[in-house]
């Protein structure tokens, strides 16, 4: 995880505006949000000589009602760039049963928070400063 400094941190907004906005420039909902808290996301690329996903990853959490509740102030956290490493091969551990295939079909990531290169570093600096410049609120 490397944090990126950001005019978005700190910025409030309803959630419904929020997604809205965040949904028009490509981001979705990060699958582990809750109540508490989520995040707005954005597939950057794929290296895939290397095996690495790259996301622009904006924490939201809530200061008035839930997150995902369309009326609820959400704060917006500091952004970063998040790196999963995954693996290029199939998985030892996967099983062969019916009702568990959709969740054991996948390999597991060699690290869920890799390091990233100073050219992917950059390439996320210059998309977080256009959305910057077009966010509408505060």
């Amino acid at each position: 995880m490397i944090a990126i400094q950001s005019s978005l941190d700190g910025q409030r907004g309803t959630f419904k505006e929020l997604f809205e906005f965040f949904n028009a420039h490509d981001f979705a909902i990060g699958g582990n949000w809750d109540i508490d808290g989520g995040f707005f996301d954005l597939k950057m690329g794929t290296d895939e000589d290397e095996g690495k996903y790259y996301f622009l990853r904006i924490p939201g959490i809530p200061e008035q009602g839930n997150f995902g509740e369309n009326g609820a102030i959400i704060r917006l956290g500091t952004p970063f760039l998040l790196v999963h490493h995954y693996q290029n091969d199939q998985d030892d551990t996967a099983r062969y049963r019916t009702y568990t295939a959709v969740m054991d079909q996948f390999a597991s990531p060699v690290e869920k928070d890799a390091s990233a290169s100073d050219e992917w570093v950059r390439r996320t600096e210059e998309w977080l400063r256009k959305i910057e410049t077009e966010f509408p609120f505060g």
